[in-house]
């Protein structure tokens, strides 16, 4: 089986994030991890992988910095069908858009996106896939979840911002079996090939914060 089909809930993520290719200072990622066992119901596989990662930042202009990053790169990867609105979403102050991605030669995907910030404690990126429209291969993808949450370290004893930022990426992917695919060896497939789109995704966002976190 194609990897094609994997690859693109990878693709939906860097078409948000694609355009700074600077690195933070540093940066320490965990092995992702499957959040509960992936599972096969009704010819529909779904899994989530997750990892955390510590940013030691050169500078930091803040939260706030980064959610105008993000919410202007989403902008520009795409389709913009409604929004900004204003919002409060997960308790925090938010801004909403439906925004059509643009898959290369595969289709599109269609996404409610939620950016979030408390400007001080919290960073939080949602989009959730709402219509899919892909072709070949990658038809297989049914929707895709994407998370990123950013928290700063505890500040200093003189008030001075940590430098310290955890990051972590949530990835949850829905595809669908192939008729004719035994279900064990589709799933064992499926598992490997989305930890290695995950990588690729983690990657990219990495890249994609860097100019908010200070670059070498």
């Amino acid at each position: 089986m194609s990897a094609k089909a994997f690859g693109i809930f990878s693709i939906l993520f860097v078409c948000m994030t694609a355009k700074a290719q600077a690195q933070p200072a540093a940066v320490s990622c965990q092995e992702p991890v499957f959040a509960g066992e992936p599972t096969l119901q009704n010819g529909i596989f779904t899994a989530t992988l997750t990892s955390d990662c510590t940013i030691s930042a050169l500078s930091s202009r803040g939260l706030n910095d980064l959610e105008n990053q993000q919410l202007k790169e989403i902008q520009d990867s795409g389709k913009v069908n409604a929004g900004p609105w204003s919002e409060n979403f997960a308790g925090l102050p938010s801004t909403y858009l439906d925004i059509t991605a643009p898959m290369g030669d595969s289709g599109t995907i269609r996404s409610d996106v939620h950016v979030a910030t408390d400007g001080k404690t919290r960073f939080l990126l949602l989009s959730v896939s709402k219509e899919v429209h892909l072709s070949g291969m990658a038809g297989a993808l049914k929707k895709v979840e994407n998370q990123v949450e950013v928290r700063p370290g505890r500040a200093g004893g003189d008030g001075t911002p940590s430098r310290l930022f955890s990051l972590q990426l949530m990835n949850t992917i829905h595809l669908q079996k192939p008729a004719l695919a035994p279900g064990p060896v589709f799933v064992s497939i499926a598992k490997k090939n989305a930890k290695s789109e995950y990588l690729k995704s983690r990657e990219k966002l990495i890249q994609s914060v860097g100019p908010v976190f200070g670059t070498i």
